[in-house]
This record gives structure tokens, C-alpha cells and sequence, in this order.
């Protein structure tokens, strides 16, 4: 076979382009992810994988490595300071039509690295790092993508597409579209820590509702590896970020003692959307195509969700259904979740995080106290056929 030619070309070595190619090669498709760094990305980013996620890395074979590796998650307390109070919410309690009982937690880039050993067991699979996309010529039958290589220029064929290059997309700027919406007035900063929470009584996660000294608190791994996120004004710069972390820290942490910061970083926070996910032989998912706060976690789970539809998608294409159709009904669900049920839910989340009026807070205190009796039309999860943007 042409060693430049595939079934499929996946833009993106993140979890939602590796999984994505798993689930192609699965049905026996010729698949090559190209990636324009040289490794997988390892820097602090998503860590929680909810009901919808345990399902699709159940139905690619590969959910037993998340239960092996990972720390199970079936309580989140919440908590605000100002009052001394902490909310316990049980996940099963709180959602009892779960598959998965509990959340599992780990690291987004252990996810995309047995995600991409399962691929490359496929024959033909391939990973291509160092691989810049410049440009996409689509035609009648597929599209043609030009790549930048430390060894020159080249080109690769395919059927179509899938543009899962994250939040910069490369493919989404060659398709001229924009990610409309907004981008936040602050940034999050994300740090891994080892610090031993567990010892001052917290539980694997604590979302800490306190006005700008707001924090999530979630373990990563069975040891001591914790994430510690928290905002800060989105005009500062490395140095006055970096600089940041004791005092918030000073504010989270339940004491003084000693901490090991492993890693940090600052991210953007968006709330945008492409306006179409499918051009021709083109097609978005995840952050190539959306972009949502991650309070809550419907950042990489929305990403994930995509995975799963458009690998149903392909299915029925396989099975003789009309292509156009197929991957138009994929791209108007997947907007529609977005913007009616994902994005709304992370906003929620977000300002009840950060709320300062102390009736409003109280106001979250009773919403949320529906939320852990299993009484709320919000889903922690984001199933989508729970009417998540309202709450009771």
C-alpha cells in the first residue's frame, strides 16, 4: 500500500485524535495521526473522566488501563469558606442512571499514551510527529494534506480528514473559520503538586466556591500527585503568575506545611464555536472545533463525546449510509450540545465558583443541595438528554 495514502488523515495527537484513530482502526480503517510537535504534549491539562467517558473507553477496549492506573472519584465535596460549609455530593446518589458509579482521575497525557500503543497494535496505524500541516486541497473523492518535516515538504492523501489539533488549530484556520464567541477576562492557572491532602481529611476533589479566591482541589494519581487550580488576571505575565502560586496557595491549602510543585502552566479560557464542523472532506472535533471553560469538565469530555458520535458516524457510512448526511448530522448535534447544554453548564459552574454576593452563594448552596439528593435537572456528567443548562 501507498505509504502516504490512508482511509483517514486525524490531525492531532491529543486524546481526542488518538482515540478517534483507535476507533477508526477498529473498523478496519487505514489511519495516520499527524502531530507538529515531537511527543505527546505532557503539560498539566484535563485529569477527570466521567460516565460518557468510561463508556467510550469501554467500547475501544481500553477502559480496564484507565481502571488500573487511575484514582477512583465516587465523592466531591464543595465547599464554601465564608460559611464553613462543605456540601458532599455521591456521584451515584447524584446521577443513579450512571453506568460508571465513580469518576476515575489521571492524567490527560497517560490517556493519550495507552491510547496511542492501542492504535499502533493495528496494522498500518502510524503516528507522525514532527508533522506541521500548511495546507488541505480537497477534491470530489478526499483531500490532499501538505505537511512541514524536518525532511521537507510532504504530501499525503486521504478520504477525509479529521481536524482534532486542539485549541490553535491549524486545520480550522486553512478552513477560514473562526471560533466565534469569547475568551474569559482571566486565566486559570493549573499546577501539579505533591502534597498529601488526603491526611488533612479532604476528599479526591474539593471545588472551593469563594469569589476570586475560588480553587479546585483534585487528586491525580495513588500517591500524592494533586492538581491545585486557580484564576488570576488574565494581563499578567509568567513571571507574576508563577509568582502568584504561594499566596493562592496560602488560601487554598488546609495549612502551611511543605509542597512540591511537579509542574504548572496558564491557560486561556474561552467559551467559542466554530460554525460548522464539516467542510467537504473536513471534518472538527474537540477543541478544533469548540472551546469551553473547564469548570465542571465538559472541556475533554465534550471533545470525547464528538469521538463517539463521529465514530457511530463512520459506522453507518460503512454500513451504506449517505456520507453528507451522516457527518451533517454529526456536525449540527455536536454544535447544538455545545452551545444549548456544554457551554452553559461550564459557565454555571464557573460563576458559582467565583461568586462574591453572599445571597447568591447561599442561592448555589440550595441548588447544589438538589444536585447531591439526585433531585436536579443539572447532569455532572453531561448526558446530553438531561435538560443540563436549567437548574432546579
Amino acid at each position: 500500500m501507498e505509504t502516504n495514502k490512508a482511509d483517514v488523515i486525524v490531525v492531532g495527537a491529543g486524546p481526542v485524535g488518538l482515540l478517534t484513530a483507535l476507533g477508526l482502526a477498529q473498523q478496519n480503517k487505514r489511519v495516520i495521526v499527524l502531530d507538529k510537535d515531537s511527543t505527546l504534549n505532557d503539560s498539566p491539562r484535563a485529569q477527570t473522566y466521567m460516565d460518557p467517558t468510561l463508556q467510550l473507553l469501554e467500547k475501544l477496549g481500553i477502559v480496564h488501563k484507565a481502571e488500573e492506573i487511575g484514582v477512583h472519584c465516587d465523592k466531591i465535596n464543595w465547599v464554601w469558606p465564608a460559611d464553613d460549609f462543605i456540601l458532599p455530593i455521591h456521584t451515584k446518589q447524584a446521577e443513579p442512571n450512571r453506568v460508571y458509579p465513580y469518576n476515575i482521575h489521571f492524567g490527560q497525557e497517560v490517556l493519550g499514551a495507552f491510547a496511542m500503543e492501542a492504535f499502533l497494535k493495528h496494522k498500518e496505524s502510524e503516528v507522525r510527529f514532527n508533522h506541521q500541516v500548511v495546507a488541505i486541497d480537497q477534491h470530489k473523492t478526499g483531500a490532499t494534506v501538505k505537511c512541514e518535516t524536518p525532511n521537507g515538504t510532504e504530501l499525503l492523501h486521504a478520504d477525509w480528514v479529521i481536524g482534532a489539533d486542539g485549541a490553535s488549530s491549524t486545520v480550522r484556520d486553512i478552513l477560514g473559520m473562526e471560533a466565534e464567541g469569547f475568551t474569559w477576562p482571566d486565566r486559570f492557572i493549573t499546577t501539579n503538586v505533591h502534597y498529601d491532602f488526603e491526611k488533612h481529611g479532604w476528599a479526591n476533589v474539593h471545588m472551593i466556591c469563594n469569589g476570586d479566591d475560588w480553587g479546585l482541589v483534585s487528586r491525580i494519581n495513588r500517591g500524592d500527585l494533586w492538581r491545585v487550580t486557580f484564576g488570576e488576571d488574565a494581563n499578567g505575565t509568567m513571571e507574576s503568575w508563577e509568582a502568584s502560586i504561594p499566596k493562592h496557595y496560602r488560601s487554598i491549602m488546609p495549612t502551611d506545611g511543605p509542597y512540591e510543585i511537579e509542574s504548572w502552566a496558564p491557560y486561556r479560557v474561552h467559551e467559542r464555536c466554530v460554525p460548522n464542523f464539516f467542510v467537504d472532506r473536513v471534518i472538527l472535533a474537540g477543541d478544533s472545533a469548540h472551546l469551553c471553560n473547564p469548570c465542571g469538565g465538559r472541556g475533554l469530555t465534550g471533545g470525547l463525546q464528538d469521538v463517539d458520535h463521529l465514530l457511530q458516524s463512520f459506522e453507518r457510512i460503512d454500513q451504506g449510509a449517505d456520507p453528507i448526511k451522516e457527518l451533517t448530522e454529526y456536525a449540527d448535534t455536536r454544535r447544538k450540545v455545545f452551545l444549548e447544554v456544554n457551554s452553559p453548564f461550564a459557565t454555571l459552574m464557573k460563576q458559582t465558583w467565583q461568586r462574591t454576593d453572599r445571597d447568591e452563594q447561599r442561592e448555589d448552596q440550595e441548588r447544589m443541595k438538589t444536585v447531591a439528593a439526585g433531585k436536579s435537572k443539572i447532569s455532572l456528567t453531561g448526558i446530553e438528554g438531561r435538560n443540563q443548562q436549567q437548574a432546579s
